[in-house]
């Protein structure tokens, strides 16, 4: 789904976003939940599928719920991975103060771990 655009969002780019949010997620002691750490790896793994910036259709937009759905992920879960998504997508069209003020007062630690280890790409 991202074949095409700037190397900055290629497929090294998505590993290293994963690796950092499982790191994260590790720290912030969601390593006992694996459903919890599911969620950060397949947000991190999808964060850029449907993202407005890379969006040539607008039947895109739902390729991560669609994807989710084929695979057969859990309702619960999949809405959780949608919400880190959408959340994070909103965080990144702010400013920079913004971003930290939301991460911080974020009611999901999992939209903070991934927004956290995007920025830090």
């Amino acid at each position: 789904a991202m074949k095409g655009n700037d190397a900055s969002h290629d497929a090294a780019h998505v590993w290293r976003v994963r690796d950092l949010a499982l790191s994260l997620a590790s720290e912030e002691g969601l390593s006992s939940d694996p459903d919890s750490m599911e969620i950060v790896e397949l947000a991190a793994l999808l964060h850029d599928i449907g993202d407005y910036k890379y969006l040539r259709d607008p039947s895109e937009e739902k390729a991560v719920e669609n994807f989710l759905t084929e695979e057969g992920v859990e309702e619960n879960k999949k809405s959780k991975i949608l919400k880190i998504i959408n959340g994070m997508g909103k965080l990144l069209k702010l400013t920079f103060i913004t971003c930290v003020v939301l991460t911080f007062t974020s009611s999901s630690i999992e939209i903070d771990i991934l927004s956290s280890s995007n920025m830090g790409k």
